[in-house]
């Protein structure tokens, strides 16, 4: 999954982790990690 792989990059580089740097990360549109931001949020 594109965004669980963003999520992992992001906290290995030490990025601050939300739905708008993650859909850019995972070269998905904001409003398809949105969906997930529960996902994302508890991931972060």
């Amino acid at each position: 999954m594109k965004i669980e792989t963003a999520i992992n990059l992001m906290r290995m580089y030490n990025k601050r982790i939300t739905v708008y740097s993650v859909a850019k990360e995972a070269e998905v549109s904001y409003n398809t990690a949105n969906k997930y931001k529960d996902f994302i949020l508890r991931n972060s």
